[in-house]
């Protein structure tokens, strides 16, 4: 199946572009029809088959409407007529968001993703062309920063992120199924591959906001920093239940919790959720708690006998711009930090103390069994009944991982 040729646009003329560092012949531009988005699931099936781990990608009519709404806002290399690239940028999370209600995430920060490129174009700077154009659009249309997820078992999109401005902020460990990397180079086979977090601003924040990070996040405060953010105490915690929604892929083996508010329930509610999913053999979650409100410092016993470690920081992440701390979970895999690779110092900053604190919690959980860095279940033991009786009921597993 091959891309079907475009009508070339009234405004724009074919090989013309958005920015000056364009491959020859390619222009880029937003996609605007239900032509354009067929076009863009053709090139999704031609470069990921049915494997594409968003469904959507392959619907013509929710392209369009996802990107009139604003959702997702396409960018489409073209060359001449055929769409031969595709990135956007994501509102995170927006599937999330009930329809007639208010987002959980903040519409003016962006993921970067859903990167795509003819294979007969690969390494041929169709990729750094649409990079430039996205930022400039992402200029253009008031967004206030960017995330992007770059693979580890490289450092080139790391490098890319750094070159735009960006400063690594999380990492998260065997996020990434390994044959969900559609590259020869991902390594040996039998391990996840994990995600570096960059984030980068692209207007002047002078907002002094909240932000309180449970224990082993002391490497935030350098991110910040290095961001040239402002971040100050956090408000008083308010009383009542936790605000939270999980979603989850089978497929990939990962989930992802976002706690929009954090109540005196969290540890307890937590404990339900990481103990159904990881019974279920999803491999990695990423827990997202708003960071705006005070307390999270003193639930870090809890949380680590939840099996959760520092993941990292997000700016802006919550809706009203509310910063997100970043904690994980891994289960059913091995793992090898060695794999992860950094591009520069603050990436290595982020991976030692992510390594460090994910390290120090599989040593308090780690019950041998002979399978070096195997990572087990554990349902039940004497710490069920101490969780219980300190009044966080309801936890139902946690992940701890098991050295020879």
């Amino acid at each position: 199946m091959h891309p079907a040729p475009l009508h070339p646009s009234a405004d724009e003329a074919p090989g013309s572009s958005l920015n000056g560092r364009a491959a020859p012949g390619l222009c880029c531009r937003p996609l605007r029809s239900l032509d354009e988005a067929k076009a863009l699931v053709d090139l999704v099936y031609e470069t990921h088959g049915l494997s594409f781990y968003r469904d959507w990608m392959y619907q013509p009519d929710a392209i369009l409407e996802l990107n009139l709404r604003g959702a997702v806002r396409s960018l489409l290399a073209v060359e001449g007529r055929r769409v031969v690239g595709h990135a956007a940028l994501v509102q995170p999370f927006f599937e999330l968001q009930p329809p007639g209600a208010p987002p959980i995430t903040d519409p003016a920060h962006a993921e970067v993703g859903l990167a795509l490129v003819q294979p007969r174009l690969r390494g041929r700077g169709t990729g750094e062309t649409l990079g430039a154009a996205m930022h400039k659009m992402a200029l253009e249309q008031g967004v206030l920063g960017v995330i992007a997820r770059c693979v580890t078992h490289t450092d080139r999109g790391q490098r890319s992120a750094g070159a735009a401005g960006g400063a690594a902020v999380g990492l998260l460990l065997g996020s990434v199924p390994e044959w969900a990397a559609a590259d020869p180079d991902a390594g040996p086979a039998g391990q996840s591959l994990s995600s570096m977090l960059y984030y980068t601003p692209l207007s002047k924040d002078t907002a002094l906001r909240g932000l309180s990070t449970p224990p082993g996040m002391g490497f935030v405060a350098d991110r910040v920093a290095a961001l040239g953010l402002r971040r100050g105490p956090p408000a008083p915690a308010i009383e009542g239940p936790s605000a939270l929604v999980c979603t989850w892929s089978a497929s990939r083996r990962s989930a992802s919790i976002l706690v929009s508010r954090a109540g005196d329930d969290l540890a307890e509610r937590l404990g339900q959720s990481l103990g159904w999913l990881v019974r279920g053999h999803i491999a990695h979650v990423s827990v997202y708690i708003a960071a705006d409100t005070e307390g999270l410092e003193r639930l870090g016993p809890a949380l680590r006998e939840l099996g959760l470690s520092a993941a990292g920081w997000l700016p802006g992440f919550f809706a009203g711009g509310r910063d997100a701390v970043l904690l994980q979970t891994l289960a059913w895999q091995r793992f090898d930090p060695a794999r992860v690779m950094v591009a520069d110092a603050g990436g290595a900053a982020v991976k030692a103390a992510v390594v460090a604190d994910w390290g120090a919690g599989a040593a308090e959980g780690a019950v041998d069994d002979g399978r070096q860095g195997a990572v087990v279940v554990k349902l039940s033991d004497e710490r069920a009944a101490r969780a219980s009786a300190s009044g966080w009921a309801g936890v139902a597993g946690w992940v701890g991982r098991r050295r020879a």
